[in-house]
């Protein structure tokens, strides 16, 4: 697989936007979710061209740009893996040098939906020179100890050959599993693989080769052309994704200047109940959405990302609407938890938790 690829630039779009503050124009950059359906669909809904009509509102372009290939073969699977999401999002860091090579001084700010807000967000940490060895989190190097234990043997104790026994039978009865499930004609062959990765240790070494290589690509690109990393992205919104664990997937402080993170307490398919409040900084606000009306009041995925309601409002959230002091956004604050309620015809309103 070639790990860096560059792609036609078709459906992810960069939008330009007059700053509320300055003179400068912004490169606003957002992107669709898994699976090669979303990619046509934030390239031509109604929710995009919203988006673009409030940004011509404002004297701003638009352009886009996919992170998947519309023509993969795994269909709705496409960008499950890890790896095809670090590729994305050396992709988008691609555009955002590009950007900044062609306009030094804008800023750059960017949108992702589902598990594109993971490709966003690896895009950041792929940016951040210090990240070369980020692969090597704590869940990589315990799978890695514990393939040195079985393979060399080194350890003594009753405890830890208990331990072993008990790894080798979950990784015999794994097998057994994932062969019957490549029998089954009705699976999709990257769920297989994503089910893969997660019990076999030879997939976490493709894990670490993707990010090493496009690190190292995406490093030597910014070096090229003396691009700084540092407060790199002026704003990342995430909609509608589960906070991840996985240090390559979390948005890097260092590259972004403010995160906002919109999720839904009625979106289970992404988010586990209690994940969205804790992890905390100074500069980003966790923020529970609802809108009125719905059916759920707390939005669905399917109600959530790409709504029509909520997208006339996102690149105004917070700056536009806190200076206007509109729907209660001039109490709006860095750092803690709120909700907004977006409402079909009327501004949304912003609350404190």
């Amino acid at each position: 697989m070639n790990i860096i690829i560059k792609q036609s630039r078709n459906f992810i779009f960069f939008l330009l936007f007059f700053s509320s503050y300055t003179s400068l124009f912004s490169m606003v950059f957002i992107t669709h979710g898994m699976g090669t359906s979303g990619i046509d669909f934030y390239h031509n809904s109604t929710y995009t061209h919203l988006i673009k009509k409030t940004a011509l509102q404002q004297n701003l372009n638009c352009s886009t740009i996919p992170w998947l290939n519309p023509n993969d073969p795994h269909k709705e699977y496409a960008g499950l893996l890890l790896q095809e999401r670090i590729q994305g999002a050396a992709l988008i860091a691609q555009e955002i040098i590009s950007a900044k090579i062609k306009n030094p001084s804008a800023p750059i700010v960017l949108i992702g939906h589902g598990f594109g807000c993971n490709v966003m967000s690896c895009a950041s940490c792929l940016l951040n020179p210090e990240n070369q060895d980020l692969a090597e989190s704590a869940l990589y190097d315990l799978v890695d100890s514990i393939k040195w234990l079985l393979e060399n043997n080194a350890t003594k104790g009753l405890s830890v050959k208990k331990i072993l026994s008990t790894l080798s039978t979950i990784w015999n009865i794994s097998q057994l599993i994932i062969s019957a499930i490549e029998h089954a004609p009705c699976i999709n062959a990257n769920l297989i693989n994503f089910i893969k990765q997660h019990i076999s240790l030879e997939y976490t070494q493709e894990i670490k080769k993707a990010w090493q290589i496009n690190h190292t690509f995406i490093q030597n690109l910014m070096a090229k052309n003396k691009c700084p990393h540092a407060a790199l992205i002026s704003m990342l919104y995430t909609i509608g994704s589960r906070w991840s664990s996985c240090p390559i997937l979390q948005p890097d402080m260092h590259t972004i200047n403010h995160h906002i993170h919109f999720y839904s307490e009625k979106d289970k398919m992404l988010i586990p109940t209690g994940t969205t409040k804790t992890q905390t900084h100074p500069r980003r606000a966790h923020i529970a959405t609802y809108f009125d009306p719905t059916k759920t009041y707390a939005p669905t995925h399917q109600e959530f990302c790409g709504n029509t309601i909520m997208a006339p409002w996102i690149l105004k959230i917070p700056e536009t609407l806190r200076k206007h002091r509109i729907g209660n956004f001039e109490h709006f604050a860095w750092g803690c938890n709120a909700r907004i309620t977006f409402f079909e015809h009327n501004e949304p309103i912003y609350q404190k938790e």
